[in-house]
């Protein structure tokens, strides 16, 4: 069921982001070219792009009207 979270290590070290939607918590984050994954209690817990180089994992990936299919 996909890799472990030790896997996104080869993509460089998250930076700790205290308390972004107000529950008192802090998330680590790391933020890639047009990417940022939050990591909670070892777990992913949310993606974002504004990339279409980057493909979630449910395969959607952001439309780039440049490129003709």
């Amino acid at each position: 069921m996909g890799d472990p979270l030790s896997a996104l290590g080869k993509l460089g070290s998250p930076e700790t982001i205290c308390d972004p939607d107000g529950r008192g918590e802090a998330i680590d984050r790391m933020t890639l070219v047009g990417m940022e994954i939050d990591i909670f209690q070892d777990a992913v817990f949310a993606m974002s792009t504004t990339s279409p180089h980057w493909e979630m994992p449910s395969g959607l990936r952001v439309r780039d009207d440049a490129r003709q299919e």
